[in-house]
């Protein structure tokens, strides 16, 4: 597994390398697992995957529609973006067949029968979602032209079992626990961790400006009021989906007030984190944004913040009393002391005192003026 992870280019590489024609190119959303897949991936069928290509190497092809999004094999391709390997894009109408030819494996290459072996492995541990399927309104008769049979109907249940089988299940819907993975936090809270990104964009927009806008050359920041980027941790993939458009994306910056219950900071932090990692497995360069309060947060604010990458941080609000630039200052240097990053991204009023020897780029805070603009216009143009 780790020759895999250090000797390919990551999945943001794909496109570029590999696209055949300008005008079939697969925008920067990169290659993307299928939003309604029919397959259910349990952990035990993803795991026998990562060790297939981890032992193996590639065996099968998947498929892809012309956005770049899974038709078939989501969940190697899942596998293979978090084990970096990288996926040549083959351009067809399907009017070919596309073979794989392993040119490294002979009839009496003992690989042959692990990759055979495996391969079969990894189709029978996944199973069909028919939630997925009945909700694309299949027929039954179409279904069963391909031999496949949806399920009877369960018996009603005769205890309270189903009914909190039900509520759990929403529950973990409700909070994102689907998208957790132990494997890849750290700290006591368990803060998802991210990857070190090194990135500087040239222009910022703010994500709610990002829902509708064009300007898929600018990163997006997500420094304004909390209400206005909730619905990310509501609807992840949706709107990941979208931000794999733009040139980069800081995490989000859920507020940490000085009043705020420590447990609500604690949460904040760790949304921040865990939706920054849903946006790193999905190909985007991800910025993490950091924020503190008072020095006790700093036993948790920085954790999962990967050493060595560029960080985020914002200088709005700073600037209105001495306590508050205090408290900004305190919290950068144990920022720089624990996290050592290459670059501050500073959004807001620079503040280079707070740097220290850290080098850093900054960043207007334009979002007021652009919703004052757009305001003056319209009243202009009525």
């Amino acid at each position: 597994m780790g020759n895999i992870r250090n000797s390919h280019k990551t999945s943001r590489d794909i496109t570029e390398d590999h696209a055949t024609a300008p005008e079939r190119h697969t925008p920067r959303a990169q290659y993307r697992e299928d939003s309604r897949n029919y397959r259910k991936h349990s952990k035990r069928n993803l795991d026998l995957i990562s060790r297939s290509l981890a032992e193996n190497g590639a065996g099968r092809s998947i498929l892809l529609d012309n956005t770049g999004e899974s038709i078939a094999g989501s969940g190697t391709l899942n596998r293979a973006q978090k084990l970096g390997v990288p996926i040549r894009g083959i351009h067809t109408d399907g009017s070919e067949l596309i073979a794989v030819i392993r040119d490294d494996i002979g009839p009496d290459d003992p690989r042959r029968k692990r990759l055979a072996l495996a391969d079969n492995a990894c189709s029978d541990s996944s199973e069909w979602d028919f939630d997925a399927i009945e909700a694309d309104a299949w027929e039954p008769e179409e279904l069963a032209d391909w031999g496949i049979d949806l399920p009877p109907e369960p018996a009603p249940e005769k205890s309270d079992a189903g009914y909190y089988g039900d509520k759990r299940e929403d529950t973990f819907n409700k909070y994102n626990l689907h998208e957790f993975d132990p494997f890849r936090c750290a700290g006591f809270y368990q803060m998802p961790t991210l990857e070190p990104e090194t990135h500087v964009p040239e222009r910022l927009i703010d994500f709610n400006a990002a829902k509708s806008s064009k300007e898929h050359h600018a990163g997006v920041h997500f420094f304004i009021d909390d209400y206005r980027f909730e619905c990310i941790w509501s609807r992840p993939h949706e709107y990941v989906d979208r931000l794999c458009f733009f040139d980069c994306a800081f995490t989000p910056d859920f507020s940490l007030y000085l009043d705020m219950p420590m447990a609500m900071k604690v949460w904040n932090v760790y949304r921040s984190r865990l939706i920054g990692q849903i946006m790193q497995d999905a190909g985007i360069r991800v910025i993490p944004t950091v924020s503190w309060a008072e020095p006790e947060t700093y036993r948790f604010c920085f954790d999962g913040l990967p050493e060595g990458g560029n960080v985020a941080v914002s200088t709005v609000g700073v600037m209105r009393d001495k306590a508050a630039q205090r408290i900004f200052r305190d919290g950068m240097a144990a920022m720089i002391e624990k996290v050592k990053p290459a670059l501050i991204l500073m959004y807001g009023k620079p503040m280079p005192e707070a740097c220290g020897d850290v080098p850093f780029r900054s960043y207007e805070n334009d979002t007021f003026g652009a919703q004052f603009a757009a305001r003056a216009k319209s009243r202009k143009e009525k």
